[in-house]
């Protein structure tokens, strides 16, 4: 083994140092370390090892592609890196955003949204400046665009996220809607609970809402009962009434359906009219039978206007009854036009002077007796008529004679 050091110079003008050492291992090779430093004419130094990595690795310097680099190196880099594990930590104010584009700030203090930090971000010289903040689950954000001046900025504005938009709007599946939405929707529902507010459905067959729900309805617009006991004391039943009011012309008129109900009972339809005429005119009522069976022509009385015009009054109409009347009265009217069905009963044992409890009774009554104001054109049997208009004769006896609207027996 040997070492040796040494100086020396070659024509081109280069001048080096050697340093050399050699041993022997024990397989009885040679191995050899070098170091040459030199100094070139032109002034350029330069170094040489046998073994580069090991050197470096001996002085703790890392290779000139960063192999071996560790640890915090407080140096420059020009170029772009391809990652970036982190962005450096910058403290701005609010309110000084560097003016530049591209430039970005972290935890920026003064001005904060609800006592929390913000991030900042520059997208263009002296303009659009951004800010992002949060506090727990609710991100906000605001805008500067006001150019080169950084006083100006918007109010902070949330932005939806999935933990706060039910706050705003409503889910897919429409979780939280409420209100009046004035949108069109396609497609069919399972079941709707409202139809709207007006009655829907042609005129003569209309679908009743009920605040917007289908509602089901009678083929009539109203009704009352008629209920009597054992006795008739009291054979006159109040069934319906109207006010006249302080107006001039005014006509309230209904049709009333009655019928008693058990077989071979009574039935008719009535039509019950009240009318105001001009000023210091009487007023006028009537009730006319359009059909009757088992019902009497005066059966029905209507109560005759007793005051003068300019005061209102209530008309009534009564229906005489016997035993056990048992019957009901029904409005056919859409609208009842102003009338009123009121329920009657007399109860069980009643005296000429104890109505028992009974509503709507009455021992007499005064007015207009009803009349049979109903033309009948064919009929397949009928009673007596005490006039006729008009007469089609067919299969008439011998010696009957018509000519045109007149008849007579013999020549």
């Amino acid at each position: 083994m040997y070492s040796e050091c040494y100086c020396a110079a070659d024509t081109n003008g280069t001048t080096r140092v050697y340093l050399n050492a050699r041993n022997k291992k024990t397989d009885g090779t040679a191995v050899s370390n070098a170091l040459i430093i030199g100094v070139k004419k032109d002034g350029t130094r330069y170094y040489s090892v046998t073994d580069a990595a090991a050197f470096r690795s001996a002085i703790s310097a890392p290779s000139t592609t960063g192999g071996s680099a560790s640890g915090t190196w407080g140096i420059s880099i020009t170029g772009n890196a391809a990652t970036a594990t982190k962005l450096a930590h910058t403290t701005l104010n609010s309110t000084t955003i560097n003016n530049t584009a591209g430039s970005f700030a972290f935890s920026g203090s003064g001005d904060p949204w609800a006592g929390s930090d913000w991030v900042g971000l520059q997208i263009g010289d002296n303009v659009d400046k951004f800010q992002i903040s949060a506090s727990g689950n609710t991100l906000v954000f605001r805008q500067n665009d006001s150019g080169g001046t950084n006083t100006s900025w918007s109010d902070w504005v949330t932005m939806l996220t999935s933990a706060n938009y039910t706050s705003y709007t409503v889910t897919k599946t429409g979780s939280g809607a409420s209100g009046t939405w004035g949108i069109s929707i396609s497609g069919n529902a399972a079941t709707a609970s409202n139809l709207g507010t007006a009655n829907v459905g042609h005129a003569s067959r209309p679908i009743y809402l009920a605040a917007g729900v289908p509602t089901a309805t009678t083929w009539y617009h109203s009704s009352c009962s008629i209920s009597g006991g054992n006795k008739a004391n009291y054979p006159w039943h109040r069934f319906a009434y109207c006010t006249t009011g302080t107006g001039q012309w005014t006509d309230k008129t209904v049709i009333v359906i009655i019928h008693g109900r058990y077989n071979g009972g009574p039935y008719g339809m009535v039509k019950l009219s009240m009318r105001t005429n001009a000023t210091n005119a009487a007023k006028s009522t009537s009730a006319v039978w359009i059909y009757r069976s088992g019902f009497a022509v005066d059966d029905i009385k209507i109560s005759a206007p007793t005051k003068t015009t300019g005061t209102d009054e209530t008309i009534s109409a009564y229906i005489k009854c016997d035993t056990y009347p048992r019957r009901i009265a029904y409005i056919l009217e859409g609208s009842n036009l102003g009338w009123t069905l009121v329920s009657s009963n007399e109860p069980n044992d009643t005296t000429t002077s104890d109505k028992k409890g009974g509503t709507e009774i009455n021992a007499s009554v005064s007015g207009n007796n009803a009349t049979d104001g109903a033309t009948v054109s064919h009929a397949n049997s009928a009673g007596s008529a005490t006039s006729a208009t008009s007469a089609t004769y067919a299969n008439y006896p011998t010696g009957f004679n018509s000519r045109g609207t007149s008849a007579s027996w013999g020549n």
